[in-house]
């Protein structure tokens, strides 16, 4: 993880006018629990640079909310997220199935357990024998 780590935030570096880079390093930052504060202003320059909204952005500024615990605002950024996910990345199954298991997290935070369980039966389903699909099912499982 540490390797990860850093190879996303040289990569951040040395290109600072790729929003994607930065987007790739915010998410490391939340997927290992550090940070936190660091990666929501990365993700929101980030997200402030782009023309228009991407939903790989908005999925990563509210996985970074979540993980600081301000989930009502994660729940409305992810939202939006579902929103604009026409990007090339939520066309694919895993990129969908990954954006479920962030929706389905934040609604359980937020205390909306049963729309959280539909979520990551949908997600479960969907995504089978990908990896956000195994943490839909033990998040389904934890319920």
């Amino acid at each position: 993880r540490e390797s990860s780590l850093w190879l996303y935030e040289n990569h951040a570096l040395q290109v600072p006018w790729d929003s994607s880079a930065r987007n790739n390093w915010a998410y490391s930052l939340a997927e290992a629990e550090r940070e936190l504060p660091l990666a929501l202003a990365i993700i929101r320059r980030a997200v402030q640079e782009r023309s228009e909204p991407l939903a790989s952005f908005l999925d990563t500024e509210a996985w970074v909310l979540h993980k600081l615990g301000r989930d009502d605002e994660a729940l409305e950024v992810m939202e939006r997220a579902i929103l604009y996910a026409t990007d090339s990345r939520y066309q694919t199954p895993e990129g969908r199935v990954e954006m479920m298991y962030h929706r389905g997290m934040i609604l359980e935070a937020s205390g909306q357990v049963e729309v959280a369980r539909n979520v990551f039966r949908g997600c479960a389903a969907r995504g089978y024998n990908l990896p956000y699909g195994a943490r839909c099912r033990r998040a389904l499982g934890a319920l």
